[in-house]
């Protein structure tokens, strides 16, 4: 594997007390990943709302993974982002075409 897109990417919703801890060891375990990884979230996300979602990234590089957060604003569809591949896909693009990563 050459790289990795993250969509909205978590395993617990804010609803649970105790989806930030989770969530931050998730990604910890996941920056043993060598290669450039790019996150696409939404905002207005009723799961995961933007502050969480940059403290689980926060997680990740300080764990020593590389990746670049991307905040896609409500109108992109906030948790249902994927649905919206015209407006995420210039950025999806643009990541594949980085060194390593294209064939």
């Amino acid at each position: 594997m050459k790289g990795a897109i993250n969509f909205v990417g978590g395993w617990n919703g804010t609803r649970c007390q105790h989806a930030a801890p989770i969530n931050q060891s998730i990604f910890v375990r996941g920056s043993r990943f060598p290669g450039d990884t790019i996150w696409l979230y939404g905002d207005d996300d009723p799961f995961y709302p933007l502050s969480h979602s940059r403290a689980s990234f926060a997680a990740f590089p300080a764990a020593g993974g590389r990746g670049a957060f991307h905040e896609l604003p409500p109108e992109f569809g906030g948790h249902y982002i994927w649905r919206r591949p015209d407006r995420w896909g210039p950025l999806v693009e643009d990541y594949l075409k980085r060194p390593g990563l294209s064939r």
